[in-house]
């Protein structure tokens, strides 16, 4: 995720790190998300590090009864108490509150099968004068009848112009299709372009955005939703293994095992579902050389996270 401000700072931070980065801009953008997947799973296994328990917790808790709220508002198509989710500034300001709710309750099926927070959250302070404002963000993925979809928050902890913003003052709802175009960066599917483009006191609103062109699977893969697709033959990552040993060349993988499954544009990523088991998947990535495009690394992994690493090119 990406911030812009004209004036002020930001500090953004891992939930209940110790130690505060004071840096304007740091979060990660969702778009092109797979031109850095190295540098996300480095910050990942850092956040796993440092993480105390005590806070934690805390961060937990506080997340936790404003995500729960919501959820139940959600699973209730309960209008009255998915308002008194948000604060009083969005309750009072937000013209299409109504609209948008509706559209909500119209796009999410219900009922809530699993949720889990996505990624770390950001604490940022603005001092520019339309704002003024300490927050926090965060995003959770919301499962439903076997599908996510994203709730990108943010909830302002402390209000200096005091115009009632205190509470969650942003809902951003997106379908698992706008956030699969939206991570692999087809423009081209989609007209939504992302929090971090809002301006203005638009983003003190629920926005709820589900339109997109064509038809298209989706799967959350390592922790991000993507364009899928679907194969009729698989292969054990045992086979990526046993071929990767005698011929390396990314021209002669996709001759052998086919299309991938699913991987961004413009990026030297590919996944392939395997047979190992549920919601399995090989992670190839690969580099240019002299000898042509060649694969260098092979991890398996599901839809959080890296389950470990099979191959590595020395």
């Amino acid at each position: 995720m990406k911030r812009f401000y004209k004036k002020g700072i930001k500090i953004c931070v891992f939930v209940g790190m110790p130690i505060f980065l004071v840096l304007a801009g740091c979060s990660i953008p969702r778009i092109g998300i797979g031109r850095i997947t190295k540098l996300m799973d480095k910050a990942s296994s850092m956040a796993e590090e440092m993480i105390s328990t005590s806070d934690k917790q805390e961060s937990d808790s506080h997340w936790d009864k404003s995500i729960k709220k919501l959820v139940r508002a959600l699973d209730q198509h309960d209008k009255e108490l998915l308002r008194a989710c948000f604060s009083e500034y969005v309750r009072k300001n937000d013209k299409n509150l109504d609209q948008e709710m509706d559209a909500l309750f119209k796009a999410y099926p219900g009922e809530t099968e699993s949720w889990v927070w996505d990624g770390c959250s950001t604490q940022s302070f603005s001092s520019a004068s339309d704002e003024n404002r300490e927050y926090v963000t965060r995003t959770a993925v919301l499962k439903s009848h076997g599908k996510n979809y994203y709730l990108y928050m943010e909830y302002t902890t402390m209000d200096l112009n005091n115009s009632g913003r205190e509470g969650i003052c942003c809902v951003d709802f997106t379908t698992p299709e706008v956030q699969a175009a939206f991570s692999d960066g087809r423009d081209d599917l989609i007209t939504y372009k992302g929090n971090y483009n809002w301006k203005g006191q638009d983003r003190y609103k629920l926005h709820v955005t589900t339109e997109h062109k064509g038809e298209y699977q989706t799967r959350r893969i390592k922790g991000n939703e993507m364009i899928y697709t679907p194969t009729e033959i698989r292969y054990s990552s045992q086979d990526y293994l046993n071929y990767v040993l005698t011929d390396n060349s990314v021209k002669d993988f996709r001759e052998k095992f086919g299309t991938e499954n699913a991987g961004w544009e413009n990026s030297q990523i590919m996944y392939y579902k395997v047979t190992d088991g549920d919601d399995l998947y090989v992670f190839i990535d690969y580099m240019d050389s002299s000898e042509g495009q060649v694969v260098y690394r092979i991890d398996l992994v599901n839809e959080e996270k890296k389950i470990k690493t099979i191959f590595r090119k020395e």
